[in-house]
């Protein structure tokens, strides 16, 4: 693929990302201020992500079946006019209809552009590459986060809506003009498609698992971080996207240095260190008892998200023939990342009513630390089987 077709969709991409991100702060408040109880926040978010659970592994396998341009088309295009029945709902029924297609169109979006960036890396800058993916999506929460208080306190939540439709929209003119005659990749990994067919799936899953826990804690943040600011804070809106950008702004600077230093010292080292940072900083949510604070823990967060992220998606990559990376990378967002949002939004949802805000992201720090157990036996059992074929 031509190096000016690739700028397209990382252009695609990033708008696409925006728009989502426009909302990421607001929504949670959104729901809240037309009397959606928190389990049902949480429950409706987790919706989302099962739809793009669903979503990201097929449209990756279109992506390799067809090319992109179909998928980035209802990544944007769709996507985009799903967003405006958020303010046209008038009912809890309609609300769950409504963030299931949400998810399962933006979930268009991310396979296929991984699939084409992973595709394209050389060998020993994996990594690096898949990193800015990371870079971009942290990019376009800070773009989308910033605004979109200070939008939904100018003008009120729904205007926050028909902005983030109206760049969708943009960008699904990009695809069907600026997208043309891009056709999948037919080129083969033999060593990696012998991976596949040789039932060597099980330290497939193993990583999947870790994921999914590394997830579970992001998806506790994403769901009720805006609801913890403005219990313990009585943050505005405009605050709590200032709070989220500050998350954007870091994983933006340190995705691709994090993603250089996993294809230097390796990716397995990058992973834990990401898992442990995690770990912590959920802990520092739960005891910051101001908005200086909450920025600080959210920029270490930021660290041990970007240390983990490019690292693990080029361990799992690497394992994939190069004609199979948009269904490989569907299928790592869609079972491993999607999996644990779901649980960490759901789950996230019942403890804040039963115990509260701090139980609930020690609920997070607590998935991370079990992720990192379950890596070290990953990695145990990744040397037992090395030693056996020797």
């Amino acid at each position: 693929m031509q190096r000016e077709s690739q700028r397209l969709i990382v252009t695609i991409f990033g708008m696409a990302a925006v728009a989502m991100s426009l909302l990421q702060p607001i929504l949670p408040l959104y729901l809240t201020s037309i009397d959606i109880p928190p389990e049902f926040i949480g429950l409706m978010i987790s919706v989302s992500m099962i739809a793009m659970a669903i979503g990201e592994g097929y449209w990756g396998w279109v992506a390799d079946k067809v090319g992109v341009r179909i998928p980035l088309y209802v990544g944007t295009f769709v996507c985009g006019i799903t967003v405006l029945f958020f303010v046209l709902a008038e009912s809890v029924m309609v609300l769950f209809v409504v963030f299931f297609f949400w998810g399962l169109f933006r979930s268009a979006i991310f396979g296929p552009s991984r699939g084409v960036l992973a595709a394209g890396s050389p060998l020993g800058k994996k990594a690096t590459r898949l990193a800015i993916v990371t870079a971009i999506l942290a990019a376009a929460n800070s773009l989308g986060a910033l605004p979109s208080g200070f939008i939904a306190d100018a003008w009120g939540y729904s205007s926050v809506f028909f902005f983030s439709a109206g760049i969708s929209l943009g960008g699904a003119l990009i695809v069907l003009f600026g997208i043309k005659g891009i056709k999948p990749v037919k080129e083969e990994l033999k060593s990696a498609e012998g991976f596949f067919v040789n039932n060597k799936l099980w330290p497939l899953t193993l990583q999947c698992s870790v994921t999914v826990f590394q997830y579970l804690g992001l998806g506790i943040l994403i769901a009720f971080l805006p609801l913890l600011v403005t219990q313990v804070m009585k943050a505005s809106a405009a605050e709590v996207g200032i709070l989220i950008s500050a998350r954007g702004i870091a994983s933006m600077l340190f995705s691709v240095p994090m993603g250089a230093l996993a294809d230097r010292l390796g990716n397995q080292k990058m992973m834990f260190f990401g898992l442990f940072i995690t770990a912590v900083s959920m802990i520092g949510f739960s005891l910051a008892n101001s908005f200086a604070w909450f920025v600080v823990i959210i920029i270490f967060h930021s660290i041990g998200y970007s240390s983990f992220s490019p690292a693990a998606l080029s361990m799992f990559s690497s394992t994939a023939p190069l004609n199979r990376q948009g269904t490989t990378m569907g299928f790592y967002g869609a079972i491993c990342e999607n999996s644990g949002l779901i649980a960490g939004s759901a789950l996230g949802g019942f403890v804040w009513s039963a115990w509260g805000g701090e139980a609930t992201f020690l609920l997070g720090a607590a998935a991370s630390f079990i992720g990192a157990i379950v890596f070290y036996f990953f990695l145990t059992f990744q040397r037992k089987n090395s030693n056996l074929s020797k």
